[in-house]
């Protein structure tokens, strides 16, 4: 883990999805109380009061160390502890692939299966941050419909110079 100003960083490199969600979600907690339990902490920490958020939680599950099968383990994971957003990736690691359609439609159909499994009254998770080798207008496009809520990159006017 490292902290940013909004952002934690989660490696969940040996993570694994190969049971059915609704069996793997009660036993969740126990193994990976490690992992929920900060991202519990950090969610009440930003609360303002019980209905809104001071500060929004977005958690990078640093898509590119992860096994493409651990992806939506880790999206839930963060689903359950309540962050407003799930980020792919931080772009820092090399010959990382960065966002795709096809990682973004994973944590999106992660974030649906999971949305009738969070306890009535906690904050859901329903951001998703594409980020990491995002460089065209095109390809922000393609993102923003396979899901992504959010952009992030460092080429902002290279992707808005066409449209302008």
């Amino acid at each position: 883990w490292f902290a940013l100003p909004e952002e934690v960083c989660v490696t969940l490199a040996k993570a694994s999805t190969g049971e059915r969600l609704r069996t793997l979600i009660p036993r969740l907690q126990e193994p990976f109380k490690a992992v929920i339990d900060p991202m519990v902490a950090l969610v009440q920490l930003t609360r303002r009061d019980s209905e809104r958020r001071s500060v929004p939680v977005k958690v990078i599950i640093e898509t590119d160390l992860l096994p493409v099968d651990s992806v939506p383990l880790a999206t839930w994971l963060c689903a359950l502890a309540g962050v407003d957003t799930v980020k792919t990736c931080t772009g820092m690691v090399s010959d990382g692939e960065g966002a795709t359609e096809a990682l973004i439609r994973t944590i999106h159909k992660a974030l649906q299966e999971i949305e009738p499994c969070v306890p009535e009254g906690q904050f859901y998770t329903r951001g998703i941050k594409a980020s990491g080798g995002v460089r065209t207008s095109e390809q922000a496009q393609a993102l923003i419909e396979a899901g992504a809520t959010r952009i992030g990159t460092s080429a902002g006017v290279a992707i808005v110079q066409p449209v302008l």
